[in-house]
């Protein structure tokens, strides 16, 4: 089985992934590191370029990506904010795969701190004075949120809106992706 986890940015999405993978030992990749490392990131402004866009230009990286994985691995963990929910129905009818979408469609800077996730730059950043490149990480987080809600909900895919409870948001997106 390929686990697909997506969502707006800093919402959790490799935490979702590690937690998994340490009562299920399997891979886990995150494709926001690999779409840095593609040629998607020579667009202009790529950082910039809102969530759609993003998710568009890497779903033929990702359909690569899951072509090796399938044949490689049993079992696999992928996570990124470029997994979109428009695809998941073709990527199901292809491979064998199981999807959930989280978000912070209310959120503030100190939540995005407190749930900062695997690697919390947002943190490293206000720690080494660079709080200017953050001032609308919030915001960001709550829009994003906002596009994969509704995109979800467009393919009857399950989102898990951690607002009120993030621990309980978290532990019933990993019940539904393993059930």
């Amino acid at each position: 089985m390929i686990y697909l986890i997506g969502g707006a940015p800093r919402t959790g999405k490799s935490l979702l992934a590690q937690k998994i993978v340490a009562t299920h030992p399997m891979s886990s990749l995150s494709c926001d590191f690999l779409y840095d490392l593609t040629q998607v990131k020579n667009i202009n402004n790529f950082a910039e370029a809102d969530l759609i866009t993003k998710g568009t230009l890497f779903y033929p990286t990702l359909q690569e990506l899951l072509i090796n994985v399938s044949r490689r691995s049993e079992n696999c963990v992928i996570d990124g904010e470029v997994i979109l929910p428009q695809f998941i129905p073709e990527l199901a009818t292809k491979y064998n795969i199981k999807s959930c979408f989280i978000g912070l469609p209310v959120t503030n800077l100190d939540t995005i701190l407190t749930h900062g996730g695997y690697f919390n730059w947002p943190k490293w950043k206000l720690e080494n004075g660079l709080a200017t490149e953050i001032n609308d990480l919030a915001e960001q987080t709550i829009n994003k949120s906002l596009i994969i809600k509704t995109e979800a909900q467009k393919y009857n895919l399950p989102y898990f809106d951690l607002t009120e409870n993030y621990n309980l948001g978290i532990k019933l997106a990993i019940k539904s992706l393993l059930s």
